[in-house]
Formats: structure tokens, C-alpha cells, sequence
């Protein structure tokens, strides 16, 4: 974690249990975290703070929904919103609200690694996030099972893409796309992980993998379009067999 790449978090729960969890979760990889047992306390605080993360532990009679609610209205996508939710417990409704991810109770070992994946990786590749280009494209991709996954290309940057598909992706998959660039002789390859989802089947990825070549080609395509809108010459591979 660089300076200029220091997180500010937001963490509300009752439960001192997992306060002490997440909070210690957290400081592990540099997220400075104001605790609140209180909405009250968690919506002053978001009237005074610019954050990157809030993580909720979700409790419907307690305002979770109208937190989640508030920030994501307020400051849009760029904040990453994890809700934390008892086993027994669906996530529909926390995803309704505007969460991101969903973090399971009780708190295992595995958490940090989970925490890692599903929360740190979207907020990292949210500050990160290259200028996107927007394009509207059915493009063909298969998962590691090989098998294809229809999806829309939204937008797509140096660093990732945005994309609406169709089925089910959670945070963590990886997919495998083929696209011909404007002004190529060939299509790019590469491999996208899929680091945050929101409802109605909209997700980002970042690149997992790329060749240099590849690479290459993308940048002097998204140069030479910088300042157009969209991305019209994009080609979607039709055909999954392809890839």
C-alpha cells in the first residue's frame, strides 16, 4: 500500500465481536476505520468524511438499508459498500440496498482472505481505474470451465472492463474475452476477474492477464479514441467456439 493510496473506512455494527474482526482486518491493509454502534453516529460521520469503504453489519431494524441507501446516493459507485450477513440470512435485499458484497457470520478464519478478494480488490481497482471508454457490444467470453458466458461490454479501460451479463458471476471469476480492436489485423486476448457486482447484473472486472502485444494494441486503440465518446469500431466475437 503506497501513500497516495491510503483507504478511509467506515464500520457500523452493535456487535463488538466483530467490531474488534473487522477493524483488525482492516488495519492490516492500511484502511483507516472509524467505528460506529450507532446509524446516528455512522450518518453524522458520513456527512464529515470523504470514505472508500463502508462495511455495515447488516441488521434491517437497525437502518442498515437506509445507510447503504444514503452513501451510495450521495457518492455513487466510487465507494465500495461490503454488508456483513448472519448464514441464515439472503442477500437480496442488502444488494437492493447497494451493497457490493456480502461478508458471512460468523467471522472464520478465512475472512481476511475473503476480505481481500471480494472488498480490498474493488476498492483498489476502483482508484485505480483507468479513463473508460464506452462501447455497447454482445461479446462472447467463457468461464474456466470453459464454458461461454453471454455478456455485454459497457466500457472498457487499460486497466478492466464493465460489463452486463447474463446467468450468474459473483466477485472472484474469472472469464476469457476476444475482441477485435479499430485499426487491428487481429483480435486481443485476455483474461478478466470479476471484482465487484451490483444488481441487475452489472459487474467489473480487472485484467488478470494480458500480453504485452495485447496491451499494446489496447492502449494505442484507446488513445487514438480518447476523444470520442464511444467506441463504435469495437468488434464483439460472436462466436464462444472462437475464444
Amino acid at each position: 500500500m503506497t501513500p497516495d493510496m491510503k483507504f478511509e473506512g467506515l464500520l457500523l455494527s452493535r456487535d463488538v465481536q466483530v467490531l474488534k474482526a473487522m477493524s483488525g482486518i482492516m488495519d492490516d491493509l492500511s484502511i483507516q476505520v472509524d467505528l460506529c454502534m450507532s446509524p446516528s453516529r455512522a450518518l453524522d460521520l458520513l456527512g464529515k468524511r470523504d470514505i472508500d469503504l463502508l462495511v455495515v453489519d447488516w441488521d434491517e431494524n437497525n437502518g442498515s438499508p437506509e445507510i447503504i441507501k444514503t452513501i451510495t446516493n450521495s457518492v455513487g459507485r466510487r465507494v465500495t459498500v461490503a454488508a456483513i450477513l448472519d448464514r441464515k440470512l439472503g442477500v437480496a435485499q442488502a444488494m437492493s440496498a447497494g451493497a457490493h458484497t456480502i461478508i458471512r457470520k460468523p467471522l472464520m478464519e478465512g475472512c481476511t482472505r475473503e476480505f481481500r478478494k471480494r472488498v480490498y480488490s474493488r476498492m483498489l481497482a476502483e482508484r485505480r481505474q483507468q479513463p473508460r471508454h464506452a462501447v455497447r457490444w454482445l461479446v462472447a467470453a467463457k468461464d474456466v470451465n470453459d464454458v461461454a458466458v453471454p455478456v455485454t461490454l459497457m466500457d472498457i479501460s487499460e486497466m478492466g472492463i464493465g460489463i452486463f451479463f447474463t446467468g450468474k458471476l459473483v466477485a472472484g471469476d474469472l472469464l476469457q474475452f476476444k475482441l477485435l480492436l479499430p485499426h487491428a489485423n487481429h483480435a486481443i486476448h485476455f483474461e478478466a476477474r470479476i471484482v465487484w457486482t451490483l444488481p441487475g447484473n452489472a459487474a467489473g472486472a480487472e485484467f488478470e492477464s494480458i500480453s504485452i502485444a495485447d496491451a499494446g494494441l489496447l492502449h494505442k486503440c484507446l488513445q487514438q479514441e480518447h476523444r470520442v465518446k464511444e467506441l463504435p469500431c469495437l468488434r464483439p466475437v460472436v462466436s464462444p467456439q472462437e475464444i
